[in-house]
């Protein structure tokens, strides 16, 4: 994802006074730097950086002083820059996650180093998950303490660790036994289990027949937990299996299968025949001093994920689904804010004619200007918007902004001005009011539509076709293109592409990205250029990275392409200047 020569993982040493590299992928034929240690004393700059800062960043480590010391280290591999994220366990520097570019100094995106900080984040959880296996040959020990506390010798503490409807351990023994695993620091998961049908039993026969149908259920959850660990009755129709000794998130899954699979079976109620439903949520504790209400709360929290999806299935938890509905509600709010703020700015990515490598347009991409977090890409927050009608708000600033800056370069360059493409949500497409939305924008600014394009994918055709098709006829007669994003991802059916009068393709950059190195993929889009050139339809390819793939598309006939090759999205006054640079001999002035 990153495009770059070597990744490394480093471990810190037991004391602390330097790193050894336990894993690596590097180009072929690169010397192997397992078991290769760097000791702290002989280059303190770096060390402090990486034990101070969530990130260590440095595009240029020829110039870079903090890596003075460092240097002979980094020439002799060719690093020209560096992305380094500390792994944290515990609060404690476990070790580093590495990210090098072999050749000279690169500018790392914002993006980039928050995908690097989350990767480290990642390999923590794993490192995190390793440990607890470790920890397993000392789990015998500890799984017959809660049988003693209900031994007959612990008559007192069982009469009230029992619930009477099911016999199983109640919430108070599951929270005895967790205490005893977080004392005793050994690893376990936590599967919540609800029944996704009790209340339809207690409305259609009774509480009676539904408390049987609960000790049913439990007992038939039992017959199975018993052999994975302990279950507990936490309330009502709720469930607790403690799992000690996980080694893996797929043991869990393995388990969740197998209790799922054992309650499908019908079940005989007051003579109706009943099948059972359950829900779980799996979670495990980010550290193993984590309160253990904290870890049963998250189980809760993705159990009830699952029941949104229907039930009947297993969810992780992840942590953003605690919060998810508050981060939610001030996602929305933060977007209007930043819309009253005019934050939400197009960037522009350079389109270019393959055949002779000429700047023809730009594609308009959204990017949030935050005051404190910088630039915050549209997968942060453009799924939140299209789900409210914010989405609607947006894309009319967004195509304003469009024809504000299309207007701009006319005045200085005429018609040699590059078009620029804005993208439509299916929501916007649909939107009654956006055939007025555009004319307002080209009216204000003078820019007629010849300059502009639109991008829908082929889902949002579809999605309202009746609608859409009368708005396609409505965009052509204002002289605006419409051009299918990400073609071959969606229907990608022939027959659609001839019921509504488009102008344009764009292949998706999955599978460009693959030309030379997959057959179906390659194939795939030469398919598509056969298909673009019959229909008369010009075709953009995204995503391309390498010279070797812009020289394949140019050879078979593909028109236009945009990617990083290129250029990467520019800002509106980065975009004038590559303009003044595709187009020498216009003199835009300063």
């Amino acid at each position: 994802m990153l495009q770059i020569s070597r990744c490394s993982l480093w471990q810190f040493v037991p004391d602390g006074s330097g790193i050894e590299c336990k894993a690596y992928v590097d180009d072929p034929g690169v010397p192997n730097i397992v078991g290769t240690t760097l000791n702290a004393a002989d280059f303190p700059e770096y060390f402090n950086e990486v034990r101070t800062h969530r990130l260590f960043i440095s595009d240029n480590t020829l110039t870079d002083a903090r890596l003075g010391s460092l240097l002979p280290y980094l020439e002799k591999a060719w690093i020209g820059a560096m992305l380094d994220a500390p792994i944290m366990i515990g609060g404690q520097n476990w070790g580093i996650l590495c990210c090098e570019h072999r050749g000279g100094p690169r500018q790392w995106l914002v993006e980039e180093q928050s995908f690097v900080a989350n990767l480290a984040d990642c390999v923590a959880i794993a490192v995190s998950n390793l440990q607890r296996a470790q920890a397993e040959e000392r789990l015998g020990q500890a799984e017959g303490r809660l049988r003693a506390l209900l031994s007959t010798q612990e008559a007192p503490a069982a009469v009230i660790t029992i619930d009477p409807l099911t016999q199983l351990p109640n919430r108070d023994a599951l929270r005895l036994r967790l205490n005893d695993l977080v004392e005793e620091r050994l690893g376990y998961a936590i599967i919540c289990i609800d029944c996704d049908d009790l209340a339809r039993v207690n409305d259609s026969l009774g509480h009676a027949a539904g408390d049987l149908a609960l000790s049913m259920l439990a007992q038939r959850l039992d017959k199975h937990a018993v052999k994975f660990g302990m279950l507990a009755r936490l309330r009502s129709d709720e469930f607790a299996l403690l799992v000690p000794g996980v080694t893996a998130p797929s043991e869990l899954e393995a388990i969740a299968d197998v209790l799922l699979t054992e309650v499908r079976s019908p079940i005989i109620i007051a003579g109706h025949t009943l099948t059972q439903s359950i829900s779980l949520g799996i979670a495990l504790p980010e550290r193993l001093e984590d309160d253990p209400d904290e870890v049963i709360r998250n189980a809760a929290t993705a159990m009830r994920r699952a029941k949104e999806q229907g039930g009947g299935s297993f969810a992780h938890f992840n942590p953003t689904m605690r919060h998810q509905a508050v981060a939610r509600l001030r996602l929305e709010a933060d977007l209007v804010a930043a819309l009253s703020r005019d934050e939400l700015k197009l960037f522009f990515q350079p389109i270019m004619s393959l055949g002779d490598r000429r700047l023809v347009g730009f594609e308009g991409l959204v990017r949030w200007i935050h005051p404190t977090e910088g630039i915050i890409p549209p997968a942060r927050f453009i799924e939140q918007a299209e789900e409210s009608s914010l989405i609607l708000d947006i894309g009319a600033r967004l195509f304003q902004q469009a024809c504000v800056e299309s207007a701009r370069w006319r005045r200085l360059l005429g018609d040699q001005a590059p078009t620029i493409s804005v993208n439509l949500s299916a929501r916007q497409f649909a939107d009654p009011s956006l055939i007025r939305i555009i004319d307002t924008a080209m009216e204000a600014t003078g820019v007629p539509g010849s300059a502009l394009k639109l991008e829908v994918t082929e889902t949002s055709i579809l999605a309202h076709a009746d609608l859409v098709l009368n708005q396609i006829h409505a965009l052509r007669e204002r002289g605006l293109a419409v051009v299918i994003d990400d073609f071959g991802t969606g229907y990608s059916s022939f027959s659609h592409l001839l019921q509504f009068p488009i102008d344009g393709l764009k292949i998706d950059r999955r599978f460009v990205s693959q030309i030379g190195h997959d057959r179906r993929s390659t194939a795939i889009v030469d398919a598509m250029i056969t298909l673009a050139r019959s229909l008369e339809l010009n075709l953009v390819a995204e995503g391309i990275e390498t010279p070797e793939v812009a020289n394949y598309l140019t050879a078979h006939g593909c028109w236009g392409g945009q990617g990083y090759l290129f250029d990467r999205p520019l800002t509106a006054e980065a975009a004038m200047q590559r303009i003044e640079l595709a187009l020498p001999h216009v003199h835009t002035g300063t």
